[in-house]
């Protein structure tokens, strides 16, 4: 069923939720370009309510959430089109942003899930140079630093992912490197790795 609609129309978001149930859209692409609105959708009262915006506009990003329940946006394009390693946290209780660890290359186009553990992950995406990737980075809040691990089997990117209640992250569809949609679904097992 429809609920209540985003405040700004836009495309190329990403979105995640807190431990509390409220539901972010996160920047994206608006008819003018790129954009650094947040919005939060309370599923109680059925509204859309703008929060503090992302540092900068950006769109083709990636969110997840932690354990804490904060909001992380990872990556992206910004307004003149640089491919971002750019990572911020939102923290409900403040409503405010903070950079973070940065990625270790500039990735737009991916996706991000979190594990059991609270751990955030980047999967894939495509790099400065327009190279469809396989790596993939798991976030540690605890430490702010980001450690690569496994690679995806297939490079992907304008992917999903999301964890299933196994703890396991699920890499799902895309475009390989030939730009081509994949039906390809990988199960990444975080404690083997």
């Amino acid at each position: 069923s429809t609920v209540a609609s985003l405040g700004t129309g836009r495309q190329r978001l990403a979105a995640a939720s807190d431990k509390n149930g409220y539901v972010y859209a996160i920047g994206g692409s608006i008819f003018s370009g790129r954009s650094s609105i947040v919005e939060q959708y309370d599923p109680a009262t059925d509204t859309c309510t703008e929060v503090a915006s992302l540092s900068i506009a950006r769109n083709v990003l990636a969110a997840a959430s932690d354990n804490d329940g904060h909001i992380y946006a990872i990556g992206g394009e910004d307004a003149d089109f640089n491919t971002l390693t750019l990572v911020e946290q939102y923290v409900p209780a403040t409503d405010t942003w903070t950079e973070v660890a940065s990625l270790s290359i500039g990735r737009n186009l991916l996706a991000a899930a979190s594990d059991n553990d609270g751990h955030i992950y980047a999967i894939g995406g495509q790099d400065t140079n327009f190279n469809t990737l396989t790596l993939v980075e798991q976030y540690d809040p605890a430490t702010d630093t980001w450690t690569e691990v496994a690679s995806l089997g297939t490079p992907k990117r304008e992917l999903a992912a999301t964890s299933g209640a196994d703890g396991r992250i699920y890499a799902i569809g895309g475009r390989n490197a030939n730009i081509i949609e994949s039906a390809i679904v990988e199960q990444y097992d975080p404690p083997t790795n």
